[in-house]
């Protein structure tokens, strides 16, 4: 992976809520065969309703309570119209019905 050139990627949400990605939060590298996997999958949900793996959201270190919002080291500097916030209380939703999900197609 070291030798491939791989863009960044940026997932930007309804509202304009942008979430940069490096490559390492959606490659993966398995060790034993040298293949290098995107880990991102289409949904197979009917109304296309995808969920962020662990992978994506490996490299966010801070998080923002709803009073007083906090900046995590890889958040860029604020502009004056900032993108609207992604709830914190949407992503943990989010998190657990892809736990259900996951738990009940394996």
């Amino acid at each position: 992976m070291a030798a491939a050139k791989v863009p960044d990627m940026s997932l930007v949400f309804v509202g304009g809520a942008v979430m940069e990605l490096k490559a390492r939060n959606f490659l993966y590298k398995d060790e034993s065969t040298g293949l290098v996997c995107l880990t991102i999958l289409p949904s197979r949900d009917a109304d296309g309703v995808s969920l962020l793996g662990s992978l994506i959201e490996g490299s966010k270190l801070g998080f923002e309570s709803f009073d007083q919002p906090t900046k995590s080291p890889d958040q860029p500097p604020s502009s004056s119209t900032a993108p609207p916030r992604i709830s914190p209380a949407a992503v943990t939703i989010a998190c657990f019905v892809g736990w259900v999900v996951h738990s009940c197609w394996w």
